[in-house]
């Protein structure tokens, strides 16, 4: 008898379980709110029993400010809580007041908590857009920089199919897609607030796109102090790159070049970890299209170098999402997903002690040295430069300055944005390794550079040393360092490219970069004499140049915590200064070889050198004024990051310690 009773108390239990109320909302998300920051979402009961709502709120607080501005979220008349009939709807009536706050967008959620055992917590996404300036563009503006570059690439494939193209037309093309590119780069930088950090919502991000692609994988794009300057550098080289020299295969250049440039400003603007992935290898093999095109064994080692980065990147990724909390997507779709801010929220250190690995090692430890290794790969840091100097020396101009452009900013991105905003206690852990790589770096190239005489594989000493300095300026972990890092991340790519555009003039000329070989070339090219001193004295770092200042705050902020790594890389660019030096003299001083008037490739010319043409004027000189102008005026670009810098400082040293 007891049995019996028993089981039909479990019975009739089991029953009144599966009897309760289900929350469920109307429509999907996100809610998109009016002009005066209004909007309404519905909640639904779609179970069979009474649904209680505990409470609706914003998720936002004081310490995790999610949203700028107030956002306010009720039933109508004002109460956050009620019981719905099965099948009922209740109306939830959404206010945002952006009075006092900084951001003009809003991408956040609101949280309903019921008695829904099955979930009972359930979110929609709340979005607000300011007025749309410039129609579908303004909103959409980190999609159309990816975009563009493609529509150019695509349209240039019909021409090509019917041999209508030359390489005039394929040139203008590219220019043109390149062109519209940079107009609504400057428009974004105008439209930014370098002020704005975490503290004023959004994660600190701006411009933001962010919408459901598939599973947990989102297009979620977004501009930073980190990654506007570094976007307008790529896209300003980006058009240096277009307009130099290619040379007679054109054929399939420029549509590899601007799919490389789509997957890099792709990969700068990315806030998905997936689609950061996703763009990185857009990158990789579109730079390695170009780079085959004229040297198949320097292609091959820079895809295999990067493939290793990008799978270093994935494991961490995917170890990270796995080991995450769920969150929330942009629609309210509860899931463990990729967004980079999400995944920053993660306790890593507190995991890691509970017994979390990577390869078998402890987390943070194994997840730092993987990121490392992808950033230092496309940084092109010793000892992990590949085949940067056979890129340089095989591939067109163009090609090499994307090359070189790519890697800074990617490798800095990669380093900040994974390693101190998401994994700051292992970037903390692995700073005196960092800086100490970094020092290495620069001594390993400036030994390299003593006694180099071809002026593009000195351009690849240049470019690994400066790649120490962006290292240093990282593992210093202090406002100072973090700034000269993202600044250096630019100007490292404007002086390579001066010195790369520099020796294909001569290579133009005469077939040769071998420095050893001139002398009197300032007598005889005034005008290439006159820049290319620019270049060299950028590649010194010498006061009134961009390189100078960025290398300063990065070393100024390692000294404190790094004394001899910092010293240690002092001496590196010292010695890298004495192979520039004596390059310099040997390329520009002295007597000018009379064998050159005897050869076929001056003979047309009455054996005389000739200066810089129209073409090669305007793009060194242009780079000339943006390395001189910006080092004599260093705020324009340096401010850029105020907000950003502030952030990561913030994460790599949350309790202000004073570095002793």
């Amino acid at each position: 008898m007891r049995a019996l009773l028993f089981a039909l108390a479990v019975f009739f239990f089991s029953l009144t379980a599966r009897a309760e109320g289900t929350a469920s909302f109307a429509s999907a998300g996100p809610v998109l709110l009016d002009a005066a920051g209004a909007g309404r979402a519905t909640l639904r009961n779609s179970g069979a029993a009474p649904l209680h709502v505990i409470t609706i709120y914003a998720r936002s607080n004081e310490r995790d400010p999610r949203i700028p501005g107030t956002l306010t979220a009720s039933f109508e008349g004002g109460s956050t809580k009620a019981d719905l009939a099965p099948g009922e709807s209740r109306p939830i009536v959404l206010k945002w007041d952006r009075q006092g706050a900084r951001m003009t967008q809003l991408f956040g959620h609101v949280v309903v908590e019921t008695s829904d055992s099955a979930s009972p917590q359930r979110a929609f996404g709340v979005v607000a857009q300011p007025p749309a300036a410039l129609g579908l563009v303004s909103n959409h503006v980190g999609t159309w920089l990816v975009l563009l570059p493609l529509l150019g690439a695509l349209a240039l494939l019909p021409l090509r199919m019917t041999r209508r193209i030359d390489d005039k037309l394929a040139r203008l093309v590219a220019l043109g897609a390149v062109g519209l590119q940079g107009a609504l780069a400057v428009w974004a930088l105008r439209n930014f607030d370098s002020l704005a950090t975490r503290a004023d919502g959004n994660d600190g991000l701006q411009l933001i796109e962010r919408s459901r692609l598939f599973g947990s994988v989102e297009w979620y794009l977004a501009f930073d102090g980190l990654t506007l300057p570094l976007v307008l550098s790529a896209i300003a080289l980006g058009l240096v790159g277009v307009l130099a020299r290619v040379g007679r295969d054109y054929d399939g250049y420029f549509s590899a070049y601007l799919v490389a440039l789509s997957g890099l400003v792709g990969a700068l603007l990315a806030v998905d970890a997936m689609l950061l992935l996703f763009f990185l290898g857009v990158f990789a093999l579109a730079t390695a299209a170009l780079i085959a095109r004229s040297g198949l064994r320097a292609a091959v080692h820079s895809l295999l170098m990067h493939a290793v980065a990008i799978a270093a990147l994935a494991a961490v990724v995917l170890a990270l999402r796995r080991a995450s909390d769920p969150s929330f997507l942009v629609d309210g779709t509860r899931a463990q997903g990729f967004a980079l801010p999400e995944l920053a929220r993660g306790e890593w250190l507190e995991r890691m002690h509970g017994g979390l690995t990577l390869f078998g090692k402890p987390f943070l430890l194994a997840a730092f040295v993987a990121v490392f290794v992808a950033a230092a790969v496309f940084l092109a840091a010793a000892p992990l430069h590949g085949a940067l100097g056979a890129v340089f020396v095989e591939a067109p101009v163009g090609a090499s300055i994307l090359v070189v452009t790519g890697g800074s900013a990617i490798g800095a991105t990669l380093l900040l944005r994974l390693g101190v905003h998401v994994l700051p206690e292992g970037v903390r852990w692995g700073a005196p390794m960092l800086a100490a790589l970094g020092a290495a770096s620069i001594v390993w190239a400036a030994l390299s550079a003593l006694g180099e005489v071809d002026l593009r594989r000195l351009a690849a000493h240049v470019a690994v040393a400066h790649a120490g300095v962006i290292l240093l300026g990282i593992a210093a972990g202090t406002p100072q360092g973090i700034a000269g890092a993202i600044t250096h991340a630019a100007s490292r790519a404007l002086l390579v490219a001066m010195l790369l555009l520099s020796a294909d003039a001569l290579h133009d000329r005469v077939g040769t970069v071998d420095v050893s070989r001139f002398g009197g070339l300032a007598r005889a090219m005034p005008q290439f004499a006159a820049l290319a001193t620019i270049a060299f004295g950028a590649s010194l770092a010498l006061p009134g140049t961009l390189p100078f200042v960025s290398a300063l705050l990065a070393a100024s902020g390692s000294l404190p915590a790094h004394r001899a790594a910092t010293a240690l890389a002092a001496l590196g660019l010292a010695l890298l200064a004495v192979a520039m030096l004596v390059a310099h003299r040997r390329l520009l001083f002295g007597e000018l070889d009379e064998k050159w008037k005897d050869t076929p490739e001056l003979e047309p010319f009455g054996g005389k050198f000739q200066d810089l043409d129209l073409r090669e004027t305007a793009l060194l000189f242009a780079l000339a004024v943006v390395i001189v102008g910006l080092g004599v005026a260093p705020r324009m670009v340096v401010d850029l990051s105020r907000g950003a810098v502030s952030d990561l400082d913030a994460r790599v040293n949350p309790e202000r310690i004073a570095i002793r």
